[in-house]
């Protein structure tokens, strides 16, 4: 589940707060990254652990509740060489016991830009409906056609009474 984006934020956390190797200090900075994991990606379900009910909390260990899994963030922590973990691997952590946290914005203002919305699409043109003059155009223009098909004489298309029965039938919008 880890992904870049996870590593990203990671990167961000740790350059405006540094881990600390003391345990107790290392305890809380785990807790605060684990909060930021929580406020960032608020569908996930971020937390930390700690290995059983008797134990402390993680020193180095962030983790999702549902699948219970997580991550060592801090290689060889506690000791001078510590350094940040690159994409850890995912643990299973069946067994021991989630500790949820309060979703927090630690970074405040150090956030990541956001991606440029799509453009939207350009509003399509509202139908265009012929004018009553023009409908009434066309159709004397099919009437006079079918009467020549059928080999028939039509009225006078100049007189406007020959097509006031077809008018009446025919309604416009």
């Amino acid at each position: 589940m880890w992904n870049d984006q996870h590593q990203d934020l990671l990167e961000r956390f740790v350059g405006k707060f540094p881990p600390p190797i003391d345990d107790h200090a290392c305890r809380a900075w785990t807790m605060k990254l684990a909060e930021q994991f929580a406020h960032t990606f608020q569908s996930q379900g971020w937390g930390t652990k700690r290995a059983d009910p008797g134990r402390p909390p993680s020193t180095d260990c962030i983790c999702t509740q549902s699948p219970f899994v997580g991550y060592d963030v801090i290689i060889s922590q506690g000791r001078p060489e510590q350094h940040l973990a690159r994409h850890p691997e995912e643990l299973n952590l069946t067994g021991q016991v989630f500790i949820p946290v309060v979703a927090t914005d630690h970074l405040e203002g150090v956030k990541p830009p956001k991606p440029k919305p799509p453009k939207p699409e350009p509003p399509k043109p509202a139908p265009v409906y012929p004018s009553e003059s023009t409908f009434w155009q066309a159709f004397q223009v099919r009437v006079q056609k079918a009467y020549r098909d059928k080999g028939r004489v039509f009225p006078d298309p100049n007189d406007a009474d020959s097509f006031r029965p077809f008018r009446k039938v025919i309604r416009c919008r």
